[in-house]
């Protein structure tokens, strides 16, 4: 039964001294009864090809990889990305495979600097059916590498009619649309 599962749960948590659990709950009215709230905001847009960023040429390259070879790097950025964050979720090696080694139709872009330094990354899937470009995160070291990563994502405009992003709260990024809505 469900209640007696969550009551054990609760129980193992509090023997192990955990300080926060949190879930992506189905139903946030079933959650409240086990003592969970509402935590987290998360912002979605979704943009035509004419309301992406407008982004200028940066020097530095984008490169394609897979999660294989570029794993280790997204790691790295993620970290210095989350650093200077309130609250970031610190992701162990099981997050990490759990969401990159299995999703296969998951893509992966970085940006590196002029002096080939990775300052940033995208992830991202493709719809081509709906026609619809997913961020999945969008990270970034320093405002080149965040113009270069929506550069790279308006260099797709031709293929897609919408491109959709969705943010915590504290990454919402609409006041830097030409048009936010």
């Amino acid at each position: 039964d469900i209640a007696y599962l969550m009551k054990l749960a609760l129980k193992t948590m509090n023997e192990k001294e955990d300080d926060l659990s949190y879930l992506a709950p189905f139903l946030y009215s079933f959650y409240r009864k086990y003592g969970y709230e509402h935590a987290f905001d998360q912002v979605k847009l979704t943009l035509t090809p004419d309301e992406l960023p407008k982004a200028h040429k940066q020097k530095g390259t984008m490169k394609r990889v897979d999660w294989k070879t570029g794993s280790h790097e997204l790691k790295k950025l993620y970290q210095m990305y989350q650093k200077d964050s309130i609250g970031p979720v610190r992701r162990a090696d099981w997050w990490w495979s759990y969401n990159y080694d299995y999703n296969q139709e998951l893509k992966i872009a970085i940006y590196y600097n002029p002096e080939n330094q990775p300052y940033g990354y995208l992830t991202y899937e493709t719809d081509g059916q709906n026609k619809t470009f997913r961020i999945k995160e969008l990270v970034y070291l320093d405002y080149h590498a965040y113009d270069a990563l929506w550069g790279f994502i308006a260099s797709h405009n031709g293929s897609f009619s919408y491109f959709e992003y969705s943010a915590g709260i504290n990454q919402n990024q609409s006041y830097l649309l030409s048009n936010p809505r």
